[in-house]
């Protein structure tokens, strides 16, 4: 039978999805701002050979103002396709195990923060003048009795764009020079430890999997984590602190490097191989079951890398590379498609 109270949790936790996407958004707003003008004031790595000496601190002075404008300009006039895009992601990639998406989640903002935002600041930059003085002029522009564009809207496009284009050709082989500078200071410092806590956070989620799995039945066991069976009350708080518990554990270990961890990430490898074996097998005889398979064997991957002796063919950064790449690449590339699919309505 129907129940309004299903229609009320419905509506309940698309609302939250909703708050969440644009909180993500103003956040943005106020957060790649400030890190652009942190890089350009805390960094050393922008020369702007290409710019005459009695020029360079002050086009150092304005550019971080123009590479702001560019992002806040596009964060607002596609705020709500970023915020749908977003819902929509999260819909998508419903196969990966909703729990394991803070672990993606981790990686994508890693690789965004060192890499993506600051290639792309100065392309943002540019477009978003160009945009900024087509608008302008084609603000009072009837669209159903002219068949083409204006060309005084493509010249105040142009206009608006000659700045940041000059700027973003000075900036970069900076932009190239820092990101270098990132990779090798920073990224390939940051590879170790992100993959410890991934890994850890991973194995953690994996026990807490396991929990669930013995509680509700393949059925219900991922769902079990966001909302309680008919027939029995699922605490949650208890799963949670295993979950805490074991990544603090797994953290504690990796730190003083007790030779005991090994055994506990071998303990979670078989968990998931054991998760995605039943969540395959049984879960799908349900009418409204969800493979979660693709995520799972994308964590025994993870697991596998860690596992198998590659300190003895000394390709572990390597591997370890590889798999945080992967993860964030894939993880980004999925929203990037979703973005410029999405139908706003």
């Amino acid at each position: 039978m129907f129940d309004i109270s299903d229609l009320s949790k419905a509506g309940d936790r698309r609302l939250k999805g909703l708050m969440m996407s644009r909180l993500l958004v103003v956040v943005s707003v106020v957060a790649i701002p400030i890190f652009i003008f942190v890089l350009f004031t805390r960094s050393d790595q922008f020369a702007m050979n290409l710019i005459p000496s009695e020029w360079r601190d002050l086009i150092l002075i304005v550019t971080p103002w123009f590479f702001t404008f560019g992002w806040v300009f596009m964060l607002a006039l596609f705020a709500s396709r970023i915020a749908g895009a977003l819902d929509a992601m999260d819909e998508h990639i419903q196969v990966i195990p909703a729990r394991y998406k803070l672990f993606y989640g981790l990686n994508a903002l890693a690789l965004l923060v060192l890499f993506a935002i600051p290639i792309l600041t100065p392309a943002i930059s540019v477009l978003a003048f160009a945009s900024a003085g087509y608008r302008l002029a084609t603000i009072k522009t009837d669209w159903n009795e002219i068949e083409r564009t204006p060309i005084s809207a493509v010249i105040l496009a142009i206009i608006f764009a000659a700045i940041p284009t000059v700027i973003s050709i000075a900036t970069l082989p900076d932009m190239l020079s820092f990101s270098e500078y990132m990779w090798f200071g920073y990224w390939v410092r940051v590879i170790p430890p992100l993959y410890t806590i991934s890994l850890a956070l991973s194995t953690a989620l994996t026990f807490g999997s396991v929990v669930i799995l013995v509680k509700t039945g393949a059925a219900e066991y991922e769902n079990a984590y966001y909302k309680s069976s008919n027939k029995e009350p699922f605490n949650k708080i208890n799963v949670i602190i295993l979950e805490i518990i074991v990544f603090a554990l797994l953290i504690f270990l990796e730190y003083y490097e007790v030779p005991f961890k090994n055994l506990i990430y071998v303990v979670g490898f078989i968990m998931i191989c054991f998760n995605t074996i039943v969540n395959f097998i049984k879960g799908r005889k349900q009418a409204d079951f969800r493979s979660y398979t693709f995520g799972y064997i994308i964590t025994m991957v993870l697991y596998g890398a860690n596992l198998l002796s590659w300190d003895a063919l000394g390709l572990s950064e390597e591997i370890e590379l590889l798999v945080i790449m992967i993860s964030a690449s894939a993880y980004i590339l999925i929203y990037i498609i979703i973005f410029f699919t999405y139908r706003e309505d």
